[in-house]
């Protein structure tokens, strides 16, 4: 097709349209590259930022997230005697304070002064064994007593006819820890009754080796045994004989 270009006028306009033509063209060519050049940037930056992340030592990370987790270690199950802790979580109090508070319930095989001494949990609720075990060297530190008095107590059957701590002399006495029930030891120390002169036996934890009659005497919280042996009709005496929150020294 031949193109006559008539004028000098008209032969400006089509220069002028060809000149705008090739700055379109320019425009989004150039357009283009910075797309392509910002997309190589995009990409680059992020495969760095993971990298720089897949080098942070998984050790790092997990004592990160671990650092403001705090370990209880309760006395025994969970039960109305550690009301105080529940209440506590469900108000956020802890929250409040930055750290995060998880609580252990106890049995024979966790018990507070053990477990905080062999580094599973940061704090316990112990009782009078705290005493003993700091006389012997061991690292603990007495941070409060949350008991005003002592919920320890000792059960006998109303049938057994026990009624005083004279009477426990040569019975069957289940005691937790024999040798470290210091409220219960202070106890016979002030009546001037020698341990020896009761038969001792490690607590089974076991209510029912009392009702049974497999022992005269049992160790309790007045808070726990003497409500279910209420509930089941069952008489019982309760010889009263402190309770305090540890951590490692």
């Amino acid at each position: 097709m031949e193109i006559k270009l008539t004028s000098p006028y008209v032969f400006m306009i089509l220069c002028r349209a060809s000149l705008r033509m090739n700055k379109s063209s320019l425009e989004r060519q150039s357009i283009a590259l910075f797309n392509i050049f910002s997309r190589i940037i995009y990409t680059v930056f992020w495969g760095l930022i993971l990298v720089i992340l897949s080098w942070v030592p998984a050790s790092f990370a997990d004592q990160s997230s671990q650092q403001d987790i705090v370990y209880l270690q309760l006395r025994w199950h969970h039960q109305f005697q550690f009301a105080g802790y529940y209440a506590a979580l469900e108000k956020g109090f802890y929250k409040d304070e930055g750290i995060e508070v998880r609580l252990r319930s106890g049995d024979p095989d966790h018990l507070p002064v053990s477990e905080v001494l062999s580094g599973s949990a940061q704090y316990g609720e112990g009782n009078s064994e705290i005493l003993y075990q700091r006389l012997q060297g061991k690292p603990l530190i007495a941070l409060a007593a949350i008991f005003q008095h002592s919920p320890s107590v000792l059960l006998t059957l109303q049938s057994s006819g026990i009624r005083s701590v004279h009477d426990l002399i040569g019975k069957k006495v289940m005691l937790a820890n024999s040798d470290e029930d210091a409220d219960f030891l202070t106890m016979l120390h002030n009546e001037d009754i020698s341990p020896s002169q009761l038969n001792i036996i490690p607590s089974s934890y076991q209510l029912d080796d009392l009702i049974s009659g497999k022992v005269d005497a049992f160790n309790s919280y007045t808070t726990n045994e003497p409500y279910f042996l209420k509930k089941n009709s069952i008489a019982y005496n309760r010889h009263f004989a402190p309770i305090i929150h540890l951590a490692m020294n």
